[in-house]
């Protein structure tokens, strides 16, 4: 690799808020990384590595579940609903880039679509043109359409977002609970964990969506990918 792609690759590494609209492989490599780092993320979680031990604990009116089974699910259930969370705001922001929307919080250089951004999404086509790459400069930050920063987790919800991103109501209306419970942190106890098969319900849905359309679907991104690697190794070659 001579200096000047090295230089290239650390230019789009170190300002991909940017560079990562340039081009759709950009994007398409951004949005991979989002949903395998999201669903890595996930099976990290406690209940979801553990969900068969989980959904198993017996429980009943007048008799509760075993303590010592379901502590480890009581200690970790802060972590996991994060895990859970980020998994799908991954899912959702790398879908939102696929689909040439921004995901990262416009910059002061637009303003009047900086607060539109809050309640829809922006397309790539709205804010950046050939010369926010060609005449980019890394001293002037106020020149730049995005920020560093992504969207917030509560906007990708909205109505809007959702058009694109189609999210199934049923989906939406757990990940709202779990980001509540979550957003709860300071106030959970022991005496506040839910259990029972409303519970177990809601995480086999969760986990069923995960196995049944995120992980197909970065097989699907991953498999695209190879094959414009391919193709570009072929060109290189010809050359």
């Amino acid at each position: 690799m001579t200096d000047d792609l090295k230089n290239t690759d650390v230019l789009i590494q170190k300002y991909m808020h940017i560079f990562g609209y340039y081009h759709d492989n950009n994007r398409k490599v951004a949005a991979l990384n989002l949903w395998v780092n999201g669903h890595r993320i996930f099976h990290g979680a406690t209940i979801v590595k553990n969900f068969d031990t989980y959904k198993d604990i017996p429980s009943a009116k007048n008799s509760p579940p075993d303590i010592k089974t379901l502590w480890p699910f009581v200690e970790d259930n802060i972590i996991d609903q994060t895990r859970i969370i980020t998994c799908f705001e991954n899912f959702m922001k790398g879908f939102l880039l696929l689909n040439k929307c921004v995901v990262h919080k416009l910059s002061n250089k637009n303003k009047t679509l900086k607060n539109v951004q809050v309640d829809r999404p922006i397309k790539m086509d709205e804010i950046f043109s050939e010369a926010s790459f060609k005449n980019f400069a890394q001293d002037k930050p106020e020149q730049w359409e995005t920020t560093s920063n992504t969207v917030h987790f509560s906007w990708l919800l909205k109505p809007e977002y959702q058009k694109i991103i189609n999210l199934p109501a049923d989906i939406i209306s757990v990940i709202k609970d779990i980001n509540e419970e979550r957003n709860n942190l300071h106030f959970i106890s022991f005496e506040s964990f839910q259990f029972g098969k409303p519970t177990i319900e809601k995480y086999a849905k969760i986990i069923d969506f995960v196995e049944k359309i995120i992980k197909p679907s970065i097989d699907g991104l991953e498999q695209d990918i190879d094959l414009i690697e391919k193709n570009m190794q072929d060109k290189w070659h010809s050359i």
